[in-house]
């Protein structure tokens, strides 16, 4: 599928874009290891959520989807069954590391299949510090598809030093860490997002959460059961937030949208850059907050992003990188590195999405650098089969002079299913289009 855009004069109104994609895949994996049963009040429509829901039902758990409900029957960590064929996490890295951890704690064997653009993705990141916990996984060079083999003995404890800032790793070690005889460490220098350990403490969980660490004291398989209405997705409303804040003359509410400290930086760049977006408390989940975020027309200034910022705003980059070309006055990003590593390598396929629109950007080794006022112009070109990337080129694409076309657009699917007719529904010239046509 490809979509064929024009440019857009504004945004107005209201919209609840989809339900948080990180808190589905953990309600799904910790709820199947709840001591019985777990409410997720949401929809599930994503491709890669779909792999969590999908893997877990091979272990046995049995989920149910009834109307705007998911119902999750837990089984506990010792309740899990042995997979009978391969568990394929498609292009979900969240699900392939998570339930490498999961899965390590529980000592069951499996073998972890991956779509052939997660396969070509870095494992070493887990495979490593579960390798040193006593877990035995085989790996195709340090990428998936990765072979769990069974052990009786409990997981060793470990101190990890997250240098990445990166919350599947985290994650990971701390599903692992359940299994662990004794206590599982991981420090941050760069803060990540903390669902995981948020969500295991208010399941009754012996975890210890300080600034710029977690330790989980294991093992534990007393998980109580959670009841909770998934809040919006910031990255996937974050095409929105651009396109309100990027068009003259609009004015958008987003509803219900997750906004914790670890995943606000977009926001908080956008703002630091002159952006009029004000977020509107509504509720709480885990002790993060869920607002509502109001965003206006603004003109924009130019913004140096460094390391410490950029795990609050890693899916968001690409979108912050067009603000940056559009913005008067330069930018620049640093310490991103690890966007080489994602669906593509997103440094340079954000560079070569906004140069092929006309602006005016300089990849550099670890990120981007840009003078400002670029001007866009109507485009054809690819997404790379990375729904980032997809997104990012249909904003420029909104933005721009003339009409666009964003080739295998059907990635977006990946997390956002209902992300054409929410573009649609504001107003928003986008369709559809056969890739051969």
């Amino acid at each position: 599928m490809d979509l064929r855009i024009r440019a857009s004069t504004a945004v107005r109104g209201r919209l609840r874009v989809s339900g948080d994609k990180s808190y589905a895949h953990r309600a799904l994996l910790l709820g199947g290891l709840a001591q019985g049963r777990c409410v997720l009040r949401a929809e599930i429509a994503a491709a890669d959520v779909q792999s969590s829901l999908q893997v877990m039902r091979g272990l046995g758990v049995q989920i149910e989807r009834k109307d705007k409900e998911v119902l999750i029957e837990g089984r506990g960590l010792a309740g899990l069954c042995a997979a009978s064929s391969p568990l394929d996490c498609g292009r979900s890295g969240t699900t392939l590391r998570l339930l490498a951890g999961l899965l390590s704690a529980a000592g069951l064997p499996a073998v972890l299949q991956a779509h052939p653009q997660l396969r070509a993705r870095p494992m070493r990141r887990i495979l490593e510090p579960l390798q040193s916990m006593g877990a035995v996984i085989d790996s195709d060079g340090g990428r998936a598809p990765l072979r769990l083999h069974a052990h009786q003995e409990p997981l060793r404890g470990l101190v990890h030093d997250n240098q990445l800032g990166s919350a599947q790793v985290k994650s990971a070690l701390l599903l692992a860490g359940l299994g662990a005889s004794t206590a599982v460490v991981v420090r941050e220098s760069r803060v990540s997002r903390r669902h995981t350990e948020r969500m295991l403490a208010a399941m009754g969980a012996p975890i210890e959460i300080t600034q710029d660490s977690v330790t989980l004291h294991g093992p534990f398989d007393r998980l109580q059961p959670f009841d909770f209405v998934l809040p919006s997705d910031p990255s996937s409303a974050a095409i929105f937030v651009a396109l309100s804040v990027l068009l003259p003359e609009s004015e958008l509410l987003l509803e219900d949208l997750l906004h914790a400290e670890e995943r606000a930086g977009f926001v908080r760049a956008l703002q630091s850059m002159g952006a009029k977006i004000e977020a509107q408390p509504r509720r709480q989940l885990f002790g993060e907050a869920v607002c509502d975020l109001h965003c206006r027309s603004s003109k924009l200034r130019g913004i140096q992003v460094g390391p410490a910022q950029v795990p609050s705003m890693i899916d968001e980059l690409p979108l912050l990188g067009l603000a940056m070309c559009l913005a008067d006055g330069p930018s620049e990003l640093r310490g991103a590195g690890d966007l080489r590593s994602k669906e593509s390598d997103r440094i340079t396929t954000t560079v070569k999405t906004l140069r092929g629109f006309g602006a005016e950007i300089e990849e550099l080794e670890d990120g981007w650098r840009c003078p400002g006022g670029s001007r866009l112009r109507g485009a054809a070109l690819s997404s790379s089969g990375d729904h980032r990337v997809a997104m990012l080129a249909t904003a420029a694409a909104a933005l721009a002079t003339g009409e666009s076309r964003v080739g295998a657009a059907d990635c977006i699917a990946d997390s956002y299913a209902g992300f054409l007719p929410d573009l649609q529904s504001l107003g928003l010239q986008v369709r559809a289009i056969s890739s051969g046509s």
